[in-house]
């Protein structure tokens, strides 16, 4: 089914369900809702010392399981527990940056709650913000040169506006091609997940006070993301000309 079948669709079913539903009490739905995001606001600063600690015990953990795998790489002559350390230090970096992303919403998530929310912003508040979100660059730092003592040939400065693209150029064609992969997967899921959030952004106003911001809010997101997608998709068609 093509992306304007799925808008009609989602538009049709969410047209049937406000004339059904359209007159429903929402009151106990919006308390509930507001309950939990006022226990999360009063329990602000319990949240983000977990969060903190969680963060910090997942970098350490990575960190120090790392330079294990690293340095018994370097000492490994056996080709194929070497591959299998090399597996397992993708694995390990991996896991750290998908779990400091993680982390790094619900910190996001928890302050953005609390000054919107809550009182006015102290400076325990902003302090026990901005710890944990140096916790990440710091151990970033530590797990790239880590990688790029694993693998010399590695090229880039972590913090550097160009280190993305110095550190693709330097992997080789492997890697590059599934990278390459796990962006065009991630490109084809963005894409679902911003149109069907429309879609239920434009179905849950049918029911609750949702405002015309949060649909203009992933409207204007999937609007970048399709420009963003058919720039460089022209980009690298005007490349394989030259």
């Amino acid at each position: 089914m093509s992306m304007g079948g799925k808008i009609l669709l989602g538009a049709v079913i969410g047209g049937i369900i406000g004339y059904m539903f359209g007159d429903s009490d929402s009151t106990a739905v919006e308390e509930t809702a507001n309950y939990f995001l006022d226990m999360t606001v009063n329990a602000y600063r319990p949240v983000m010392i977990i969060v903190t600690l969680c963060m910090l015990l997942l970098n350490l953990l990575c960190f120090f399981k790392l330079r294990s795998c690293v340095l018994q790489a370097e000492g490994c002559k056996d080709e194929e527990k070497s591959d299998l350390l090399d597996d397992k230090i993708d694995l390990i970096s991996t896991l750290c940056l998908s779990g400091n992303g993680v982390f790094y919403i619900l910190l996001f998530f928890t302050y953005a709650l609390s000054y919107i929310r809550g009182d006015e912003t102290d400076i325990m508040k902003v302090f026990l913000f901005i710890v944990p979100v140096l916790i990440y660059p710091t151990f970033n730092i530590l797990i790239i040169n880590l990688l790029k003592r694993h693998d010399p040939s590695k090229k880039g400065v972590p913090g550097s506006v160009c280190f993305q693209k110095d550190w693709m150029e330097s992997c080789d064609e492997a890697e590059k091609m599934r990278t390459f992969r796990t962006s065009y997967q991630t490109n084809i899921a963005s894409c679902y997940i911003i149109s069907i959030g429309f879609c239920a952004t434009a179905i849950l106003a049918l029911f609750f006070p949702v405002g015309v911001f949060a649909l203009f809010i992933t409207a204007l997101m999937w609007l970048a993301q399709t420009i963003i997608t058919a720039y460089y998709d022209i980009k690298s068609k005007k490349e394989k000309m030259m």
